[in-house]
């Protein structure tokens, strides 16, 4: 359980390195193959700094570690397991998104170095954990996950506008 902040923020290290060059370098691909998405994301997204957002991610990494470390101390392993379905989850997005863009984006190569730490966390899921748990804190990781990505990326909007 407290391996989940740790494969975290290794994924999370390369998003945050590579990022900002990436969407820079990519502005114009995205805009010819997906015009619609681009319109609306690539304002927000071609807008922060590396500082930004690592900003979020640090929220999210303590999201994240209060998850995991509260399911050790409080004896709750439910709380490990609704933030560790969410972070599967976020990995599988993010295998979509460079299947679907058939080049590199940074986040894919620690997505599937994740790829064990997940298959290993969903046998341990499986094998504790009855359907209607893992559908009530698989849920509310996800639904905590849906909640806080809007709200991170309003905070670091915000930055970015405090920042000119």
């Amino acid at each position: 359980m407290l391996f989940l902040p740790v494969v975290f923020m290794i994924h999370d290290f390369e998003e945050v390195i590579g990022f900002r060059p990436w969407i820079v370098k990519n502005q114009q691909t995205l805009e010819q193959r997906f015009p619609k998405l681009a319109r609306r994301m690539l304002p927000h997204f071609l807008g922060l700094s590396t500082s930004a957002l690592a900003a979020g991610v640090a929220f999210m990494f303590l999201i994240v570690s209060f998850c995991s470390f509260g399911a050790v101390v409080w004896n709750i392993p439910q709380l490990w397991m609704g933030a560790f379905l969410a972070y599967s989850v976020h990995i599988v997005v993010h295998i979509l998104q460079w299947m679907v863009f058939r080049r590199y984006v940074p986040v894919v190569v620690t997505s599937f170095l994740s790829l064990p730490y997940c298959y290993y966390g969903i046998r341990i899921v499986s094998e504790n954990f009855g359907v209607v748990q893992v559908g009530i804190w698989g849920g509310l990781g996800l639904a905590a996950m849906s909640l806080a990505l809007p709200l991170v990326h309003w905070f670091v909007g915000r930055l970015k506008v405090l920042r000119q």
